[in-house]
């Protein structure tokens, strides 16, 4: 790996880390209001259990966004009308 695919790597990953961060700035306060409230049936994971996964599931979403910026995106023109974008890896 160069070093800009290290530098794309860690970049996407950590938009997609802060996004996880801003939302979970809204979600935190509700979870002592209204989803204690709720009626969880008994499959419902414990709630030490969300965080771990939730950052997980952000990770996997920042190494997606890395793999599409990766790619080269283009557009193939035929007889001077854009027909289709291909993906070539």
């Amino acid at each position: 790996m160069n070093q800009s695919k290290i530098v794309k790597f860690i970049v996407s990953v950590l938009i997609c880390q802060a996004a996880g961060f801003v939302g979970s700035l809204f979600t935190v306060p509700a979870i002592n209001t209204w989803y204690v409230t709720l009626v969880k049936p008994g499959f419902n994971p414990p709630n030490w259990f969300f965080a771990p996964v939730w950052r997980f599931v952000f990770l996997l979403k920042g190494i997606s966004l890395y793999l599409v910026w990766g790619y080269e995106w283009q557009v193939e023109v035929k007889g001077g009308v854009a027909k289709r974008k291909t993906w070539n890896p």
